[in-house]
């Protein structure tokens, strides 16, 4: 059982390179049978020229010089027919031709080829009236330079007589292996820059698939998940709050819900250490579920208690394409008796846009759920477009506190300006957060942005010090 986990997890830490090791196996098993069927094809045709030669040397040339006894040829017949030879040579260099009469003696052949012998088996075949093509390698199985093509084909007087003779001829197979190599040399190279092309293309794919097995498997990652599913059983997960206020006067309406984890060993992590390594996981789910559950019994516990806030609620990629959200969240707000105008939802921008249409269905959905606001956060760090937003049921746009930051720290509210203008046009509301001074609060509200966030306020807190906070401080700018 080691041996085989071990094995395992060593082939998830090397996914790429056993993915590239199995395709190469498999383009060189695909090359090797693309190859002999190449080499076969070859073959094939050569042995049907071979025969198709023979049948038409037969019918032209010996046939009508056949003598009546089938015993000899006159001179003047081996002469013409030597001349025949050496003209054919011409077309089919090494080429030999022998005669073979019906009693097996051997009427003719090429000079040097000896007196008589044993007919090949392709002779023997053609004496039986069957026309047969054969490769001969001399007792071999490969084939080397002295291996032949022999094909023979019957020869009759009259095309109803029996046979009379058997036409031999004799091809060096050097011809048709050159021609097999360069062929096949082809296709491998052909195959070999195909399958680089694809690997090339494939490439970027699989090292994502890498990192994601990888990552899955890790064990720190492992871990963790058992920490979080531990952490959801005995209520480490906290949810604290940090308010958005309308910029022009500072009222507090709304808060956005931040999770907070209260590691028993490690003390209060931040969410940025811990959702990224759990989102692309089937954890993250359960997670959600848990997280809106604390949110909306903090809500029903803020009704009770007569604080009139509500809550933005930030959806992971993941889940703002699920479609059981909608579900969920009508089932906990009925669950808790809270009405859905006191929940928001907030979106990156980079969510809606990976799958904008099953995005909108969920959007649409909880819409009609009656949820009062629904909010896009980060914007202008994607590539979003304004007119596929625009189709989204949006309410609001959250500038990135990048985009702040850097207003408040070299004074440029170029880019600040433009997505508020275009926000507003497009008829969003619009949020800008990562305040941190009065004076970019009083430059952003100058600008037109309709409520802010960040630290200038306060820091998130916990859900029962954000009460206190804001019961306790004046709810409009001083």
């Amino acid at each position: 059982m080691a041996v085989g986990r071990g094995l395992r997890n060593r082939w998830r830490q090397s996914f790429v390179l056993s993915i590239t090791v199995l395709a190469l196996i498999a383009v060189a098993v695909f090359a090797l049978v693309i190859g002999r069927v190449v080499a076969n094809q070859i073959e094939d045709q050569a042995l049907d020229r071979a025969r198709e030669t023979a049948g038409i040397v037969a019918r032209s040339s010996f046939a009508p010089r056949l003598p009546a006894n089938a015993h000899d040829l006159s001179k003047d017949d081996r002469s013409d027919l030597d001349r025949q030879l050496e003209a054919a040579r011409g077309q089919e260099p090494g080429l030999q031709m022998r005669l073979w009469a019906s009693d097996r003696t051997l009427l003719y052949g090429p000079r040097g080829s000896g007196g008589a012998s044993v007919p090949p088996p392709a002779v023997e075949a053609a004496l039986n009236g069957k026309p047969a093509t054969d490769i001969h390698r001399n007792g071999t199985t490969d084939t080397s330079a002295d291996a032949t093509v022999t094909s023979a084909v019957p020869v009759r007087r009259t095309p109803s007589a029996p046979v009379a003779a058997a036409l031999e001829l004799r091809l060096p197979y050097a011809t048709i292996g050159k021609d097999i190599r360069d062929r096949t040399r082809r296709v491998y190279l052909a195959l070999l820059i195909a399958a680089l092309a694809a690997y090339a293309l494939a490439l970027p794919a699989l090292i994502r698939a890498g990192r994601a097995v990888r990552a899955q498997y890790d064990p720190r990652r492992v871990a963790l998940m058992r920490d979080v599913r531990r952490g959801m059983r005995q209520g480490e997960f906290e949810v604290w709050y940090h308010p958005i206020a309308e910029a022009g006067t500072g009222a507090v309406n709304t808060a956005e819900a931040l999770v907070r984890w209260r590691h028993p060993r490690r003390g209060l992590i931040a969410p940025d250490r811990f959702i990224p390594l759990i989102e692309p996981t089937e954890l993250m789910w359960p997670l959600t579920v848990h997280i809106f559950d604390l949110v909306v019994r903090q809500a029903r516990a803020w009704r009770d208690a007569g604080v009139d806030v509500r809550t933005a609620v930030n959806v992971s990629t993941a889940d703002v394409i699920d479609p059981r959200l909608p579900d969920v969240l009508k089932k906990l707000l009925e669950n808790h008796g809270v009405d859905a105008s006191r929940l928001e939802i907030e979106v990156t921008e980079g969510a809606v846009m990976d799958d904008p249409q099953a995005a909108l269905d969920v959007l649409d959905r909880i819409t009609r759920l009656g949820l009062g606001v629904l909010a896009i956060d980060d914007f202008g760090t994607g590539y979003s477009s304004l007119a596929r937003l625009h189709e989204l049921p949006l309410d609001e746009l959250k500038i990135d506190q990048s985009f702040v930051m850097r207003m408040a720290r070299d004074g440029d509210e170029t880019i600040v300006r433009s997505i508020v203008d275009l926000g507003h046009a497009l008829g969003f509301r619009i949020i800008a957060e990562g305040v941190e001074a009065e004076e970019t609060w009083q430059r952003l509200a100058d600008i037109g942005v309709d409520y802010i966030q960040g630290y200038v306020m306060t820091r998130p807190l916990p859900a029962d010090q954000f009460a206190g906070w804001l019961t306790g401080r004046t709810l409009t700018r001083a």
